[in-house]
C-alpha cells in the first residue's frame, strides 16, 4: 500500500467487491470446498492482489474517488438546501409511515 492511513477509499471498495465476487463464485462453482478456503483464504489473497494491482496501475484513483465523493456530497447538500425539502421531508415521512401502518392493519 502506498499510504499508512486506514480509510475506506476507492481501492478498498474495488478490492472488497472483487473479494466478495470471488467468494460467491467459489461457493457457486465448488460447493464441496472447505469454508475456510472459500470465505477467508482465497478472498483475502484476491483482495490483496487487486489492491496492489490497482495501486500500481492507477496510482491516483483514490484522489479521483475522493473528489467524486466530495462533489456529489456538495451537490446533494446544495440541492436539499435550495429546494427546502429538508423542512418538508420529516413531516412527509411521518405521514407516510402513519398511513402505511394504518393500511397494513
Amino acid at each position: 500500500m502506498s499510504s499508512s492511513d486506514t480509510v475506506l477509499n476507492t481501492t478498498y471498495l474495488i478490492s472488497l467487491v472483487m473479494a466478495l465476487a470471488t467468494s460467491y463464485m467459489l461457493t457457486k462453482n465448488s460447493p464441496n470446498l472447505s469454508p475456510a478456503i472459500t470465505y477467508f483464504v482465497v478472498p483475502v489473497i484476491i483482495a490483496y492482489l487487486f489492491m496492489e494491482l490497482i495501486n500500481w496501475a492507477f496510482p491516483h484513483i483514490d484522489t479521483k474517488g475522493r473528489n467524486m465523493y466530495m462533489y456529489f456530497g456538495d451537490w446533494f447538500s446544495s440541492v436539499a438546501t435550495e429546494t427546502n425539502y429538508v423542512q418538508v421531508l420529516p413531516i412527509f415521512l411521518f405521514v407516510f409511515a402513519f398511513f402505511f401502518i394504518v393500511l397494513r392493519n
